[in-house]
């Protein structure tokens, strides 16, 4: 379930997240392609349809891109879109106007990982990433993750929603950042929305 294409005609990125419907986001946008891959992509879904408005490669299957892979076989997807859009907008406030956000950024430097949220300087280099973890994982796993980044020079930065807040992972984070994010239904008012996307 990626978030982003590219308009073939007017050469912008569209983010899924501003748009209740796809129907309307290809009216708008007929000639998508991925930034990724340039393979053909469309958007599909819909509060109508009762499934997160999202963008899938055509086609879908055999496809190479790493961020068609990183989606392939994915569970938890509606409650991951909307975690993604609230640390966005969260982000968008906070953030300083020198730098940029972009998601599921892909980067030839950084090939083995595709981050849910970037923050880039003005140069296009990734200063900072945003990771949300929603299942199961293992400190591990966690440490594997991070380690690419820090390998990189890059800021990782952990989101835990409630199917991961483990005591393995709380006591990970602090010992490795002194904090631990566990957002609240508080700070994910958008979770409250799930019910309108139940698969």
């Amino acid at each position: 379930m990626p978030f982003k294409a590219v308009d073939v005609d007017t050469q912008k990125t569209v983010l899924a997240f501003w748009f209740d419907e796809s129907a309307v986001l290809r009216a708008k946008h007929p000639n998508l392609v991925c930034p990724c891959c340039g393979e053909e992509v469309s958007a599909r879904g819909g509060k109508s349809k009762h499934v997160v408005t999202h963008i899938f490669h055509k086609p879908k299957e055999g496809s190479r891109c790493p961020i068609a892979l990183k989606y392939k076989n994915r569970s938890s997807l509606v409650h991951h879109t909307l975690m993604v859009n609230a640390v966005w907008q969260y982000l968008e406030k906070t953030t300083p106007d020198v730098f940029v956000l972009d998601v599921d950024h892909y980067s030839s430097d950084l090939p083995e990982r595709v981050p849910d949220i970037a923050v880039l300087d003005s140069d296009g280099r990734i200063v900072e990433v945003h990771e949300i973890q929603l299942t199961k994982v293992t400190t591990a796993e966690l440490d594997e993750r991070t380690r690419s980044y820090d390998d990189a020079g890059i800021e990782c930065i952990w989101w835990f929603g409630k199917g991961c807040q483990t005591e393995d992972v709380i006591t990970w984070a602090k010992r490795n950042f002194g904090y631990c994010l566990l957002p609240d239904n508080s700070f994910f008012a958008q979770e409250d929305e799930l019910k309108d996307f139940a698969a």
